[in-house]
């Protein structure tokens, strides 16, 4: 059973004759008869009563067939409204990883205004740090990702660009040796004992690249 018989079928329901169906389709009488009859043999029963005047009509067989016919008719008109939705960047959806410390007014400005632009796509906000998002964007999980990256990511498969920069603060308690020091040097602070999150191992070797 191929599809393009299953329209032919509806086109006869339609317009009620094999004239008025072929006038329609653009095919002779003739051709769509002999589709009709190649359709009827495949599946074994009769889908259409013949009646006088070229007046033709579904059998009970034809009307569940009809009614299949049209749910597929209805899911291909569906599919192709959301392919070019998605081809005319109309329609779809956006995975979009967000680090830990990028700032969250440029993600809410920049989604306000691509949801402005583009009501129809489905965007995703996923959270979380920037190491492990990236590996979910190496992956094809997230579309891209916006975090800190204390490195070059760069490669053939995926493009890292800047967006703004950030500075580092050294945080001391109170009564530490450097607590009251305005500008300490890198090489004051290299004997001191440092803390750095297990999960951000980008902060550890920025920390080692400083120094270095």
């Amino acid at each position: 059973m191929e599809f393009k018989q299953l329209q032919r079928y509806m086109a006869i329901v339609d317009h009620g004759s094999f004239l008025k169906a072929a006038k329609a389709l653009g095919i002779s009488q003739q051709a769509l008869s002999a589709s009709i009859r190649t359709l009827e043999r495949e599946i074994g029963v009769t889908i259409l009563d013949r009646g006088p005047g070229g007046v033709t009509r579904p059998t009970p067989y034809g009307r569940i067939l009809l009614r299949h016919a049209r749910a597929q008719e209805a899911a291909r008109l569906r599919a192709l409204r959301e392919l070019h939705a998605l081809r005319d960047a109309r329609g779809g959806a956006v995975s979009m990883g967000i680090g830990e410390s990028f700032a969250s007014e440029i993600i809410a400005t920049a989604v306000s205004r691509f949801h402005e632009a583009r009501p129809d796509i489905k965007i995703s906000l996923i959270e979380g740090y920037s190491e492990d998002l990236l590996e979910k964007l190496r992956r094809g999980q997230i579309d891209f990702l916006a975090g800190s990256i204390g490195f070059d990511v760069e490669t053939d498969d995926l493009v890292q660009m800047t967006f703004y920069s950030r500075q580092d603060v050294v945080v001391a308690r109170r009564g530490h040796p450097l607590a009251d020091m305005e500008n300490p040097e890198l090489d004051q602070l290299a004997h001191y004992t440092w803390l750095v999150p297990a999960s951000r191992p980008s902060d550890k070797e920025a920390i080692l690249n400083a120094f270095a």
